[in-house]
């Protein structure tokens, strides 16, 4: 009987051995899946705005009402974000306000092996903050599907993917904390939210929020740093549900096929 001790020892603790090799982690496994259809997005915009010379306001109040035209101030914004491939040809889904529309908008999409590639604004939704993008593809690119898409369970492990602060390959993990959350940023109201405690941290916006499945629960948008009243907060991030994805892209789509050809 004593002989045996040892060897009923060293069976489990191989076994134990076995379940904690990284490598199987179903977190491990769900990223590895999905992050080749994960891209990072440098937008570079250029926003015109008229201007006066305060000195003109204060000079005709006492030498009369003659003032210039207004001068032209052109001024650039840069944003990061992040946003994934849903379709073989190319197509990308982000946030309407990582790509939002201006004069000489362009758009760097950074791949997931670091090629970085020009893209092309198709349309987007700003109710619902979801943008469509289009690089060019000469082979059929790695993608996550919309049609089979998590079933969003109250508690269920989810995982945030995406360019967190201008870092690529960026993941965050926690649980779906709550759905159908209504939040106003900026004077715009988004309805029928998912709440989640992963980290959604700048950056992470238009990125993919998975399942261990690598199914895709939604789109990172926003997390609240403080409420209405200025209390600090803590894990509220919230994303856009898959259902709401699938069903706009559809419309993308359609609004893809009518456009004319690039030059």
């Amino acid at each position: 009987m004593m002989c045996a001790v040892p060897v009923l020892l060293f069976g489990t603790c191989g076994h134990i051995l076995a379940q904690a090799d990284p490598a199987s982690e179903p977190t491990v496994l769900a990223v590895a899946k999905v992050l080749p259809a994960v891209v990072n997005i440098n937008t570079e915009r250029v926003v015109r705005r008229r201007v006066r010379d305060p000195f003109e306001d204060f000079a005709a109040q006492y030498f009369g009402n003659y003032r210039s035209r207004p001068r032209e101030i052109r001024q650039t914004l840069q944003s990061l974000g992040s946003g994934f491939i849903v379709d073989p040809n190319g197509y990308i889904v982000t946030n309407q306000h990582v790509v939002e529309r201006a004069a000489d908008l362009k758009i760097e999409v950074t791949m997931s092996d670091g090629k970085t590639v020009n893209a092309r604004y198709i349309t987007g939704d700003e109710k619902k903050d979801l943008a469509f993008i289009k690089i060019d593809a000469k082979e059929p690119l790695p993608f996550i599907p919309l049609d089979n898409p998590s079933p969003n369970l109250l508690g269920q492990t989810v995982i945030v993917v995406g360019n967190a602060l201008g870092y690529s390959s960026s993941v965050s993990r926690g649980v779906l904390s709550g759905m159908k959350r209504d939040i106003t940023i900026e004077q715009i109201e988004y309805k029928n939210l998912l709440q989640t405690d992963a980290a959604i941290n700048p950056g992470n916006s238009g990125g993919p929020l998975i399942d261990l499945s690598g199914r895709l629960v939604g789109v990172s948008s926003a997390k609240m740093a403080f409420t209405p009243q200025g209390v600090p907060t803590q894990g509220v991030g919230f994303a856009i549900p898959a259902d709401t994805v699938r069903e706009t892209v559809a419309q993308f789509k359609a609004i893809a096929e009518n456009q004319p050809a690039p030059r």
